[in-house]
């Protein structure tokens, strides 16, 4: 830190002292602005003087680089440190060093404010001090050539005394600590789950993001607020069962902020996601082919039943999985020979499920229809000539919802036709009754 100058002799008052840079029109300004506060014009002190009695009762001066572009102090007019000049009307500087100055007195609280202007990167310059009522807020202007952009205001003042007002150029930095106008961005969020929604699998799902290196990351959702896993430039947080419990069903905010190691909080960054985790019941099926029996003429038969709104319905056929053409809270498949295929002969499970916007899969739903495309074969015929009846053993037994008319049967005993009275079954076992009696010999039975 630059020692005090020891005073040289006072420099002639007509001309400017040798190397002083002159800042005529910044002067006149500010004195303009302290005569219309009803004050003299700006006084010059030495740098010496300023920076010794700033630094002594405000210690957090001197920690200030002199060297430092970053923590400069600047005048808004400068002179050598050899030559001091006085303004007419104003006080004399040993007057002003004898009087009570404000710069002993404690700064008060806030009164450090920034104002963005141009100042010099020097700190052993002059300050300006403008004479002006106490407790302004107003800083005197100041100006340099550094190009730096950041000013500091410091009000100080003493009870009943006039107050003056001291332009401090920091060149980004702020006394209470950091550097002035320092930020940090917000982190980054990735999308959640694949497509910002929460399902009943998803309830652990990873939320994930970028950071600043060497910052620490809050998340906040549901009231509640979590610290993320941060390696390097990203963080990463799992969610648990209570998170989805804070969070409940719907719409939810996340907002993540990061802080530095310096303490500077980021603005947040926020997502809304939707949490959807309630299962839907399964679908319906309804009866296959009037009867839940898929005959030779059938193969081609219609599934369908009902949905939730909005879900897909996925069937399975004999395991292979078949999508359903959905119409609101409707879904129907129409059977193809693959599916026959498939099936084969005999009883069958077709399965649907349905699964809703948020991906939450519902329970299976099953039914059991048989599946019948062949006709039956006649084992065994027998003829009772007493009884006047026919006995047909089939291969597989008959439906006996189905059994045939007796004016399906054309029976021929000898060379004659012999009607048919009545069908019974019994199982595999077709009885028919003719009207006649017949004599022994050939008996022919023709179905349809």
């Amino acid at each position: 830190m630059a020692k005090n100058p020891t005073p040289a002799p006072a420099a002639d008052k007509s001309s400017p002292a040798a190397g002083v840079t002159r800042t005529a029109p910044l002067a006149e300004e500010a004195g303009s602005k302290a005569a219309d506060a009803g004050v003299g014009r700006p006084v010059l002190r030495k740098p010496g003087a300023v920076k010794s009695r700033l630094t002594e009762r405000h210690p957090a001066l001197a920690d200030l680089d002199a060297d430092s572009p970053e923590n400069s102090l600047s005048a808004a007019a400068q002179t050598s440190e050899s030559a001091e000049r006085e303004q007419p009307g104003s006080a004399t500087d040993s007057e002003s060093e004898n009087a009570s100055d404000p710069l002993s007195a404690d700064l008060p609280s806030g009164s450090l404010s920034a104002y963005g202007s141009d100042i010099a990167p020097v700190f052993g310059e002059s300050l300006l001090l403008a004479q002006a009522p106490a407790n302004t807020s107003a800083p005197a202007s100041a100006a340099g050539a550094s190009g730096a952009s950041a000013e500091v205001g410091v009000a100080a003042a003493s009870s009943g005394a006039t107050g003056l007002m001291v332009a401090v150029g920091l060149a980004g930095l702020a006394l209470a600590g950091g550097k002035q106008g320092e930020s940090v961005p917000a982190p980054t969020i990735n999308t959640v789950a694949g497509n910002n929604v929460v399902n009943a699998a998803e309830v652990q799902s990873v939320i994930s993001g970028t950071n600043q290196a060497g910052a620490t990351v809050k998340l906040s959702f549901g009231g509640q607020t979590r610290t993320a896993t941060v390696v390097g430039t990203s963080w990463r947080y799992t969610l648990v069962d209570a998170d989805i419990l804070a969070m409940g069903e719907g719409s939810e905010t996340l907002s993540v902020v990061q802080t530095t190691a310096s303490g500077i909080v980021s603005p947040a960054a926020q997502l809304t996601i939707n949490v959807d985790t309630g299962v839907p019941v399964a679908p319906t099926i309804n009866t296959v082919a009037g009867d839940d029996r898929v005959n030779a003429t059938e193969v081609h038969s219609v599934l369908s039943g009902t949905n939730e709104e909005g879900a897909a319905v996925s069937l399975s056929i004999a395991g292979v999985n078949r999508a359903a053409i959905v119409t609101g809270t409707s879904w129907r498949y129409t059977l193809v020979d693959a599916d026959k295929a498939a099936m084969g002969e005999g009883a069958q499970t077709l399965r649907a499920t349905q699964t809703d916007a948020a991906g939450n899969a519902s329970a299976a739903v099953t039914r059991e229809p048989t599946v019948d495309t062949l006709a039956p074969e006649v084992l065994i015929k027998v003829s009772d000539r007493q009884s006047k009846t026919i006995e047909l053993t089939f291969s597989e037994a008959l439906d006996p919802l189905a059994l045939p008319a007796r004016t399906d049967f054309t029976v021929t005993t000898g060379s004659l036709i012999n009607p048919v009275e009545s069908v019974a079954l019994n199982g595999s076992v077709l009885t028919l009754t003719l009207r006649d009696s017949f004599a022994k010999g050939m008996v022919n039975v023709v179905y349809k």
